[in-house]
């Protein structure tokens, strides 16, 4: 029985009040916010409006522990708040979109909007060396996660447990393949797995292409990983996990694509759209991501909980794009193979796949 079982839904307001609060007060910026902003600078500052948003003068990078407003971010907040999540889709946040694409040769429209619909759909569930592992289904990353722990229980736990150069190559080879499985997996499919002796089976097989002291040959995973097919990848992705006193623990990973995301935002409402379009590929209908009609966006991002005899033992995801699923993988194996507490395997050093 969850919190909101018991004691009822939150209201919109309620739930937006701590996003208001920052965009009203501000917040400092960060060296690595510091970082992008300059990486980007003349994309961001190419929209007369956003420029803006990013520099006090909108001509300049503001330096590290400069504080940020976002009044036009607040006010949507609050349009929000007061007429509704039907005010983005259908009402009149839904018309100020609608109009910028238009007046800008955007291609979004109302109707777009209205049509969009959340999809609530089943975690992945699988195990690891007897602990529940429950992660992101497609077109989330948490396949590629589940298939590396498929490959990792092929070896003893303690090949894990002491730091060397070939766990660190088998850690870096089962990513790699569970990667690729990942990529070519169907994202509409809501059930990617086989059954669980056919996982094992294949299991087994990844194993048997790790060689000690040699990479894999990337014809032996398939085209999907050939750089022609691969992906571009974001860099802007932010993970939070959140639990309560009750025992009710989230993990979600959100990301725009890039650091702010297209780089252009509707004047008035504060806030960029996303550039998640990069992730598919427009000219090779044999590549896996190739954007046909309903497509979904393939994404590596994992949020992912792990359950040892009821209790949650570890609640994580990360940025890192096409690096997130090793990364996972990694700092669980930490966990459970070497004895580490959650913060000793974060901090631990890694090696990762992307």
């Amino acid at each position: 029985q969850t919190a909101v079982d018991r004691y009822g839904t939150m209201a919109m307001a309620d739930l937006l009040q701590p996003a208001l609060q920052v965009a009203e007060a501000g917040y400092r910026l960060s060296n690595i916010q510091v970082i992008w902003t300059e990486v980007y600078f003349d994309r961001v500052t190419s929209n007369d409006y956003f420029r803006h948003l990013i520099g006090a003068d909108g001509y300049s990078v503001d330096g590290p522990g400069t504080v940020h407003k976002r009044p036009d971010l607040a006010n949507t907040l609050r349009r929000l708040a007061e007429e509704g999540v039907d005010s983005f889709y259908r009402g009149s946040i839904a018309d100020d979109i609608e109009a910028d694409m238009i007046a800008n040769g955007g291609f979004i429209r109302k109707m777009d909007l209205a049509v969009t619909r959340v999809r609530e759909v089943p975690p992945l569930r699988s195990t690891y060396r007897g602990r529940e592992v429950f992660t992101c289904p497609p077109p989330g990353g948490g396949a590629a996660v589940i298939k590396t722990f498929d490959t990792l229980e092929t070896y003893p736990s303690s090949f894990f447990a002491e730091h060397s150069v070939e766990r660190l190559q088998v850690m870096i080879e089962a990513a790699r393949l569970g990667r690729a499985a990942h990529l070519e997996s169907d994202p509409l499919t809501p059930d990617p797995f086989l059954t669980m002796e056919q996982r094992k089976e294949l299991a087994q097989r990844h194993a048997q292409l790790i060689t000690p002291g040699r990479a894999i040959p990337k014809q032996a995973l398939k085209p999907v990983l050939d750089p022609g097919c691969q992906p571009k990848q974001g860099d802007s992705t932010t993970h939070l996990v959140v639990a309560d006193r009750y025992g009710n623990v989230v993990s979600m990973t959100q990301t725009i694509g890039s650091s702010f995301g297209a780089k252009v935002a509707t004047p008035g409402l504060g806030f960029p759209y996303n550039n998640f379009l990069q992730v598919f590929n427009y000219d090779k209908p044999q590549c896996p991501g190739f954007l046909l009609p309903r497509s979904e966006a393939t994404t590596d991002m994992a949020p992912t909980i792990v359950v040892e005899d009821g209790a949650v033992i570890a609640a994580l995801g990360s940025p890192g794009s096409s690096r997130i699923p090793s990364l996972i993988a990694t700092v669980v194996s930490n966990v459970v193979d070497a004895g580490m507490n959650l913060g000793e395997a974060m901090a631990a050093p890694r090696a990762l796949f992307g």
